[in-house]
């Protein structure tokens, strides 16, 4: 498929088309056709980032970030085969995000898809979300990125939020406060039990 990288203005949207992988409940026996297609397009993507393609890398990354984080209950999982898989797409995008993702209303859009992705879904993989957001927010983002936090902490009252999943946009607000005065060290990632 030929892939139109002129503009990439919505992260909501599956850009590269792959929640057609997902139609279906995707059983345990057909898990392996699953996984060789995703397969099929990261390596489409790495081969995109070494050719220094940066758009087109991008685009199929998050296409597969988006949609495994969207999806990862419509398959069965029990292997933690996609979960896995999701993980080695988040370090491949990695270093992306800043060389694609530049223009201030981009980023904006970026971040607070990630973080609707990060509050709207709870399968565990979702919390690489924060650790991207971490890895690639700069000073001049974290205003923004702040205010969405708390828009997302205001917003959720449910006792499971507060009790879980509350603390971790914390962490990641301080992070952000710090390095807005200048202060980058990392915060320190919260263990799930």
């Amino acid at each position: 498929k030929q892939i139109e990288t002129d503009k990439i203005d919505d992260f909501s949207k599956d850009i590269y088309g792959t929640d057609a992988l997902f139609k279906n409940f995707i059983r345990y026996n057909e898990m392996q056709s699953l996984i060789k297609k995703l397969d099929v397009l990261f390596s489409t993507a790495l081969n995109y980032k070494e050719s220094q393609d940066y758009k087109k890398a991008f685009v199929i990354l998050w296409s597969l970030i988006r949609t495994i984080d969207n999806n990862i209950d419509s398959c069965d999982d029990s292997n933690g085969e996609v979960g896995d898989f999701f993980y080695e797409c988040v370090d491949a995008i990695s270093d992306l995000v800043n060389l694609v993702v530049v223009e201030r209303e981009l980023r904006e859009k970026l971040f607070k898809e990630m973080l609707n992705l990060w509050n709207c879904n709870d399968f565990g993989i979702e919390d690489a979300f924060l650790s991207l957001i971490e890895e690639f927010a700069n000073k001049e983002d974290s205003d923004f990125i702040i205010n969405e936090i708390n828009n997302i902490i205001n917003g959720r009252r449910d006792k499971y939020f507060l009790e879980y999943r509350k603390e971790e946009l914390e962490e990641l607000k301080t992070y952000l406060e710090n390095l807005k005065d200048g202060n980058n060290k990392k915060r320190e990632k919260t263990s799930k039990s």
